[in-house]
């Protein structure tokens, strides 16, 4: 079994029980679809990890979307490459990761891709 096929094998229920947490419900459905494999959810769980400071996590999330052809999650792995957040800096992924999303047909890419002469 590949790394990106692993699921959570935990009672999450029972997770947030002991951790005193509560989701709200859109948040809780968001996580299992993405702890499924839907990429759209993939994508929103690492931008939801991004914007609670949990950086390398959402990388991970993020690839696993961009890699199911979630151009958002492209757009953003490119971001997060240019300024070295949660990866190491590298232009040429950041790179990358914006070309494809333009080619997948995200505005903000396409737009950086004619304004940078990609």
């Amino acid at each position: 079994m590949q790394e990106s096929e692993v699921k959570t094998l935990v009672d999450f229920d029972g997770v947030l029980r002991i951790a005193q947490l509560e989701l709200p419900a859109d948040d809780y459905a968001m996580i299992l679809d993405a702890d499924a494999g839907a990429p759209e959810a993939e994508c929103e769980f690492g931008l939801w990890l991004l914007e609670n400071g949990r950086e390398t996590l959402a990388v991970e999330w993020l690839q696993r979307a961009a890699h199911a052809g979630v151009a958002d999650a492209m757009q953003w792995l490119g971001k997060l490459y240019a300024r070295g957040e949660g990866v190491e800096q590298d232009e040429a992924q950041a790179t990358e990761w914006i070309k494809q999303a333009a080619a997948h047909g995200h505005p903000i890419a396409q737009r950086q891709v004619a304004e940078l002469g990609l």
